[in-house]
């Protein structure tokens, strides 16, 4: 499986190699000291400038610019390229390496076949690929199917629960992880056990919507699927994209094993959390643009908030605390504002 995955990806390692090669080459051969005479024997013009200033600044410039030239032609030729072009290899690639192909090395588009769910789940949340094209004929849509609801553990309402999606193959209790089977649990079906083509299934998709969303505030949803591509795109982009911003804190996939009884892994993968910030690579960008917060506009509303009394300002941020004082002041009595709780759905099918 190895070999496949390295011939699959050989011509970015190539390129990768090439670019690193390309940024030793003065260092190996001195190119500075190579090109003296024409240095010595010529002047800049508008036309050897770039060639003239490269060769005159050190073969640690020199490295850099040749660096730069090559890998910004390498990235503007992939901009076509698809990645996991082989259905029958198993794309289960870090995380670091398809945002490398993606930012990096410029390729906009990426086939979800053979990746595993999270990392579906991820690529797409994260917008890692401009596109992630699928063939309609390879997923039919199914528009007669009955879509399922069921609801178990009823009365272990707590903050975590479990969601079932059962798309193309079925999932049984006992391929869930012992610790998580006794949590509140949505199961959501498309399979009647008879079919395991891969369809792609609009109530389906709206279904899982309309659970997820009567959810309480802040769940952390434990994700157990067979869903196929297309299904997994669409219901990433509608209702996962979210999260952290809704009722959902963040989700945990867990993964299902390619052999034996193909039960589900033990820990999950989480993907977001409520903090709607970016993670991993994209965290340290984010640290680096906020050092100049506090600056420009953000300064001058900073300076504007400081000028107006505090208590002001606590009144004008929260229109029930300026009712109340308000209130106050008039010498009537008021109660306090109170939020309604949220409730879970009776166990139901559908």
């Amino acid at each position: 499986m190895i070999i496949k995955q390295i011939k699959e990806n050989i011509i970015i390692i190539l390129q990768s190699i090439g670019i690193v090669f390309a940024i030793c080459v003065p260092s190996l051969f001195d190119i500075s000291k190579i090109f003296e005479k024409y240095i010595s024997n010529n002047y800049v013009t508008p036309d050897n400038f770039f060639v003239y200033f490269a060769l005159t600044k050190g073969n640690c410039v020199l490295a850099i610019i040749l660096g730069v030239v090559i890998w910004w032609n390498i990235r503007g030729n992939n901009g076509d390229m698809q990645m996991n072009r082989d259905n029958s290899v198993y794309h289960n690639y870090p995380y670091v390496w398809y945002w490398y192909c993606a930012k990096v090395m410029g390729i906009k588009k990426c086939n979800l076949i053979g990746v595993p769910i999270y990392m579906q789940v991820k690529l797409v949340m994260h917008r890692i690929f401009d596109e992630y094209p699928l063939s309609d004929s390879e997923y039919p849509e199914s528009k007669d199917e009955k879509v399922k609801v069921s609801k178990m553990n009823a009365n272990n309402k707590k903050i975590e629960c479990n969601l079932i999606l059962e798309d193309t193959y079925l999932i049984d209790k006992s391929q869930i992880p012992d610790e998580k089977r006794k949590l509140f649990t949505v199961k959501i079906s498309r399979n009647n056990g008879n079919d395991f083509v891969r369809r792609y299934n609009e109530v389906f998709i709206e279904k899982i919507i309309e659970e997820v969303k009567i959810l309480p505030e802040k769940t952390v949803l434990n994700i157990f699927a067979t869903t196929n591509p297309k299904n997994t795109l669409n219901i990433t982009r509608r209702l996962f994209s979210q999260v952290g911003r809704g009722n959902i804190l963040h989700i945990n996939i867990f993964q299902q094993t390619r052999d034996g009884n193909r039960l589900f892994k033990e820990k999950g993968k989480r993907i977001a959390s409520s903090a709607s910030k970016p993670q991993g690579l994209g965290a340290i960008f984010f640290r680096f643009f906020r050092k100049g917060e506090g600056k420009g506009e953000n300064q001058t509303k900073r300076r504007e908030l400081e000028s107006i009394p505090y208590q002001k300002r606590k009144i004008q941020a929260d229109p029930d605390r300026a009712e109340n004082v308000q209130a106050a002041n008039r010498k009537e009595n008021f109660t306090e504002a109170t939020f309604p709780k949220t409730t879970f759905m009776e166990t139901s099918t559908i």
